[in-house]
């Protein structure tokens, strides 16, 4: 197991990882929701090459001390303070979902200072496919209702097939006698990352990262949520860009760890003219 370690930023604790003594340094998010420990085992199979850092995000949608909600675009300001604080130089950044996103704004606003960029299970979605109404209702149900309980009882009251397709986008395992929404993510922070996701101008922010690094997709083909968002769409848009397909849900990190510890190491060593 990994020594959990702290760090304080704006009157904020960060938990992180930091394993290896390697030259080059690897940065690891999580995605939406997710602890660092997602990477724990891809950690533990690179740590003798690599210096590694993963560093946990805070709830998506709650506020920092700023007064500023934590997006996509002020978690990517949180990683820059977090660089500069472990003087880290052209780190390979590594994200898994929601943290791929921050990775890919941190890079658009800092190209320059990122040596290559992995990105796992990360939605580019060009929005031209209509999201499922479901989606949508249930977002929107998140979103405006209060209490938990009352989202829940809302939810439970819907067909069999509305329940199973809120399941899949609160990132719930489905049961068989009900749901249990509430067991532990907030609802509202999972709707109101969704509906930025929903609204987001990917397009944009792929043309902001200039020049681009060595960029790396990797996706599960059995990842429906993320193929029904037409989450691959824009990939083939940042040039060069390496995508490998596996067969696999959302969370490859700690389902297929060896396979992606060996995909982040043939990537990360080949070379570059970038740097």
């Amino acid at each position: 197991m990994l020594k959990r370690q702290y760090t304080s930023v704006d009157g904020r604790s960060i938990v992180y990882y930091k394993e290896g003594r390697g030259k080059q340094t690897l940065i690891m998010l999580p995605g939406l929701c997710a602890d660092c420990n997602i990477w724990e085992s891809v950690i533990t199979r690179l740590r003798y090459r690599y210096t590694i850092l993963a560093f946990c995000l805070p709830l998506y949608g709650t506020y920092n001390h700023h007064h500023e909600r934590y997006t996509i675009a002020t978690l990517a300001q949180l990683l820059r303070t977090l660089i500069v604080r472990f003087h880290i130089r052209k780190p390979v950044l590594i994200g898994h979902s929601l943290g791929g996103l921050v990775n890919l704004m941190y890079t658009g606003n800092h190209p320059r200072l990122v040596k290559k960029l992995i990105c796992v299970s990360t939605p580019l979605s060009d929005h031209k496919e209509p999201l499922p109404l479901a989606w949508r209702l249930a977002v929107e149900m998140g979103r405006k209702l209060r209490k938990n309980e009352d989202i829940a009882r809302w939810l439970q009251s819907q067909t069999e097939a509305l329940d199973a397709l809120v399941a899949i986008i609160m990132g719930k395992k489905r049961k068989k006698a009900h749901l249990n929404i509430t067991e532990s993510v907030p609802l509202k922070t999972l709707a109101c990352c969704y509906e930025d996701l929903f609204h987001y101008p990917f397009d944009h922010l792929i043309r902001r990262i200039h020049p681009k690094p060595s960029i790396l997709f990797v996706y599960g083909t059995l990842d429906q949520p993320f193929l029904k968002f037409a989450g691959t769409a824009l990939y083939p848009s940042l040039d060069g860009a390496e995508i490998i397909p596996l067969v696999e849900g959302h969370f490859i990190p700690t389902a297929q760890p060896h396979k992606m510890a060996t995909i982040i190491e043939d990537f990360v060593d080949i070379p570059t003219h970038h740097g």
